[in-house]
């Protein structure tokens, strides 16, 4: 590993003489995200497993045990592979967004909160956020969003990745605010809700009518949109 990644000093141990008593994997955990969060540990790669291993004295599945707990936090992203390894998290809107909707997705699981507040708040908040957007923007981030809606118009309703450049082109107009806490929010709020995956967007000549079925009973095109669980429980 390259010198200029910064470490800590000294096995944690010595650093901490408050310490004693505290779990080893607590105190790694701690002094990791000391080390990132007061820039000693900056945006990038970590020291390998055996080296952290090394410094801090303990084993590597503890050394493993701390990191799994800094990347629930968002405060590193762990990569497969041959190429990968643990990776300092950068701070912009997409690392703060990822952990909001982590949380978000599971209160929604739980049931603390509703997918109807989500879908509300994220309604609420992208007015505002297009206002301060149109303010900020330079020229790059309105070619940027116009390409994105270009592509949206040259697909079909029924196209699968039209969810997808929905979520998008409302996700760059939060980050043309140029607020990244607003930004991480809608990031947030629109990936969880995904409003247009949930709409029917079944032409109406593709649908063979039937006696029971009503103009009531089609969802509105201004109605919050519902996910699938709730609307086959209300039909």
């Amino acid at each position: 590993m390259s010198s200029a990644v910064a470490r800590p000093s000294s096995p944690i141990t010595d650093a901490d003489p408050r310490a004693e008593g505290v779990a080893p994997r607590q105190q790694v955990e701690d002094a990791l995200r000391k080390a990132v969060l007061d820039g000693q540990l900056r945006t990038g790669d970590l020291p390998p497993e055996t080296e952290l291993a090394r410094q801090f004295s303990v084993s590597r599945p503890t050394i493993r045990e701390a990191l799994s707990a800094l990347e629930t936090q968002g405060l590193i992203r762990k990569v497969p592979g041959a190429g990968g390894g643990s990776f300092v998290q950068a701070v912009d809107y997409t690392a703060l967004g990822e952990v909001v909707q982590e949380s978000m997705h599971n209160l929604l699981r739980l049931g603390s909160v509703s997918f109807h507040e989500v879908a509300m708040a994220r309604q609420h908040l992208e007015i505002p956020v297009a206002v301060l957007a149109a303010t900020n923007r330079t020229d790059a981030d309105l070619k940027e969003l116009r390409a994105i809606h270009a592509d949206m118009k040259r697909r079909t309703v029924g196209d699968p990745l039209i969810a997808e450049l929905d979520a998008q082109f409302h996700i760059t107009i939060a980050r043309m605010s140029g607020n990244r806490i607003l930004a991480s929010l809608v990031y947030a709020l629109h990936r969880e809700s995904e409003p247009v995956g949930y709409l029917d967007l079944t032409p109406n000549w593709a649908v063979t009518p039937s006696p029971s079925t009503s103009a009531s009973s089609r969802q509105s095109p201004t109605e919050t949109p519902r996910p699938p669980s709730e609307r086959s429980s209300s039909t």
